[in-house]
């Protein structure tokens, strides 16, 4: 009977010796893509397998990633574990039979038991426990045969237990790797029982998000592309675009005159592709001449009475809103007829830049009244600039890569918020200073704010 519960009792130590030696990772799922801190528990591999009657060793593995977190550890001997029967010698009405017990690890003998009575007159009132299997994850076991340890008879054969079959749910899940558009994922968990491990494939996911790049429309100078189809997950391309051909359709400017009419010469008017540079050229009426003609009318008597005829007053050219000019270099864009215009481009190169008050152009005099988009851009050499009276707008990046810019001399007195601002003037020097009127400095230095104001 002793031995009976010594076999049941050896039984319960070794199931919560396999639930204590592990620690249950309950967060493993969530923390499996970052690094590992080895504090989700372990588990232990046998270097040595201790026997039931020598010590062995055992590595201690982190349950998450296992590293290698202890090696070598020293485990006691295991002692006896359960008990199998065997019936050496039966016992008969007139001799006595031996029930031997032996450890079902080692197979070592524990002692002999004399069968004092004859099967068919006992009661079996001293029955043992025998032969019992432990079943794991991949093997069955069995339930103890009864066996009486008065006559050596078997009373009940133990039945066949099931495999326990491994145990993978959402809290044994030790390891996830995302799957990407091309390359499948995984999910790897770990059985409480066993330790064994078991893997799950995430399917790919595709390219879900896609993008337009690289498209690029075509000109009267290059081709263009309708672009690429790309995946904004992992920038790889799922389609690629088609080349489209050059247009035939050039974007014109406004024109410049570049050669002015006189009255014995056409002018010429000369427009370019803002895209491809193609030049083409328009010509300009000749001026009618304003000099008085004298006409004398002769007679027989030879009179010499002059006739005054007045020419025709000389003609103004009146050009069209839009239309450029050049006057000393720069370019000018006229923006009201016969009265204002913008300051489009400035002369390249120069270190002084002076925008001034009124220009004229075929006998035209016009107001400067603004200042257009990079008019004054790229000079590494301008240091000052000079701005009209009239002038009463200053478009954002008027002044554009102008490094070497210190001094800003507004003479006018017309800006706004609204029309002008510090962001006029883009990279140039940090230490460039506006000179504006007294009585708008107050005014200005708000308009300008950021910038240095005298």
């Amino acid at each position: 009977m002793i031995i009976k519960k010594i076999g049941k009792l050896m039984s319960t130590i070794m199931a919560v010796i396999m639930l204590v030696t592990v620690t249950v990772p309950a967060f493993a799922a969530e923390e499996a893509e970052t690094v590992c801190k080895h504090d989700q528990g372990n588990y232990y591999k046998y270097t040595k397998a201790p026997t039931c009657t020598k010590s062995g060793t055992r590595d201690l593995f982190c349950w998450v990633c296992d590293e290698l977190l202890e090696k070598d550890e020293w485990v006691p001997a295991t002692g006896h574990g359960f008990l199998r029967a065997e019936i050496i010698k039966a016992s008969t009405a007139t001799e006595k039979g031996i029930l031997r017990e032996t450890c079902s690890e080692c197979g070592e003998k524990i002692r002999d038991i004399k069968l004092e009575n004859n099967p068919e007159e006992c009661y079996h009132e001293d029955r043992g426990y025998y032969n019992d299997i432990y079943p794991t994850c991949t093997e069955d076991g069995r339930e103890p045969d009864s066996i009486c340890r008065q006559c050596g008879k078997i009373l009940k054969t133990g039945n066949v237990q099931k495999a326990f079959e491994h145990k993978y749910d959402q809290y044994s899940l030790i390891k996830k790797i995302d799957p990407t558009c091309t390359k499948e994922g995984k999910k790897v968990f770990r059985c409480y029982k066993c330790f064994a491990t078991k893997e799950e494939t995430i399917p790919v996911t595709g390219h879900k998000h896609k993008e337009l790049r690289d498209k690029k429309d075509a000109t009267c100078k290059e081709e263009g592309y309708t672009g690429n189809i790309y995946c904004k997950d992992c920038n790889e391309i799922v389609s690629l675009g088609t080349v489209i051909a050059k247009t035939s359709v050039h974007s014109w400017d406004a024109g410049v005159v570049t050669k002015q009419p006189t009255i014995t010469e056409e002018g010429i008017k000369t427009y370019t592709c803002s895209v491809c540079s193609e030049t083409k050229i328009e010509k300009i009426a000749k001026l009618l001449d304003d000099k008085k003609e004298d006409i004398k009318i002769p007679d027989n008597k030879k009179d010499t009475t002059t006739i005054v005829i007045p020419s025709k007053p000389s003609q103004k050219i009146v050009e069209k809103v839009g239309t450029n000019f050049v006057v000393a270099g720069n370019t000018y864009k006229i923006t009201k007829s016969s009265a204002e215009v913008s300051f489009v481009q400035a002369k390249k190169n120069v270190k002084s830049i002076a925008i001034p008050d009124i220009i004229k152009s075929n006998g035209v005099t016009y107001k400067v009244t603004s200042i257009e988009t990079k008019a004054i851009k790229n000079n590494k050499k301008l240091k000052n600039i000079t701005i009209g009276k009239n002038v009463r707008t200053v478009r954002k990046n008027a002044v554009f890569k102008c490094p070497a810019l210190k001094t800003v001399n507004i003479k006018s007195t017309l800006l706004t918020k609204k029309t002008a601002s510090k962001k006029g003037f883009k990279s140039v020097n940090k230490k460039l200073v506006i000179k504006v009127p007294k009585k708008v400095k107050k005014l200005y230095t708000k308009i300008f704010k950021g910038l240095k104001i005298k």
